[in-house]
């Protein structure tokens, strides 16, 4: 466990969040008797890091040049119900996709040559699909782009997350699944852009909003979510409001699937 938190926190520069992840999802306890070593490896393993790479910088870099008003709660929470659902059905579609690999009864390098060989036709459309999806997480947060951009990517990079893990595939689905979430938070603050003078702020803050939300959603871990977004970003102004949506996200996902990402992927090769 101490392990664990102190990996992603040196990963994702966020050590307060390595440490709930482990507490959240592991543990599935608060309990202070268990997570205090779980935090002092997490933050020793940030300042190592740190040392050995002679930089303490974000993970992502975030112009978010607005500060949250009242008014903008109610978009946030309304992300937060968005990804309750997506949630939901991003785990359904994972599972599919599973059983989908596991039915053609390949030998295991086969079912990961196929799982390699949808990835690399969706490439031919766009590079986005390759990797965990940081840089391009970095690219749309450094600048949002159009509606139809990213609904593509979304596509796309989806339809590649769900052949990766459906294969078999190592390489996990945390930072995909903050891509997904991006992309979500955005199409839909695109969509609101129509009605709001600034749509390009609107647009980001859906973004962010989206990452922790979907996380949440599909983790059912949303104190977890809301920090890691926070540190990761150095955005926590967006505390409060990040904090509500991930509950929300999270009890509605709860309701309709009970497993998190993780119950799932243990009971699927148990």
């Amino acid at each position: 466990a101490c392990g664990a938190a102190a990996g992603m926190a040196a990963a994702y520069r966020a050590p307060l969040a390595g440490s709930l992840f482990i507490a959240e999802v592991l543990f599935g306890t608060m309990m202070l008797a268990s997570l205090g070593p779980v935090i002092i490896s997490a933050v020793v393993a940030l300042l190592v890091s740190n040392l050995i790479n002679h930089c303490d910088a974000l993970l992502y870099s975030v112009q978010l040049s607005v500060t949250v008003q009242a008014s903008d709660y109610a978009l946030i929470i309304s992300t937060g119900v968005l990804a309750g659902l997506c949630g939901p059905l991003l785990l359904t579609l994972m599972n599919a996709c599973h059983r989908g690999f596991v039915s053609l009864k390949l030998a295991p390098p086969w079912q990961l040559a196929l799982g390699g060989l949808i990835v690399g036709l969706l490439s031919l459309f766009t590079p986005a699909v390759w990797g965990n999806g940081y840089s391009t997480v970095q690219s749309f947060l450094t600048a949002p782009p159009l509606l139809m951009i990213i609904a593509g990517i979304f596509l796309c990079k989806l339809c590649a997350v769900l052949a990766s893990s459906g294969s078999g595939a190592p390489g996990g689905v945390f930072t995909p699944t903050l891509f997904i979430g991006l992309a979500i938070g955005m199409l839909y603050g695109r969509s609101l852009g129509l009605w709001f003078p600034d749509g390009e702020e609107i647009t980001l803050l859906l973004g962010l909003t989206g990452m922790a939300t979907l996380l949440a959603a599909t983790t059912h871990a949303p104190i977890m979510s809301t920090l890691m977004i926070c540190e990761m970003t150095g955005e926590y102004q967006l505390l409060p409001g990040l904090l509500i949506a991930c509950v929300i996200a999270s009890v509605i996902s709860r309701t309709l699937h009970r497993d998190s990402i993780y119950r799932q992927h243990t009971a699927k090769h148990s």
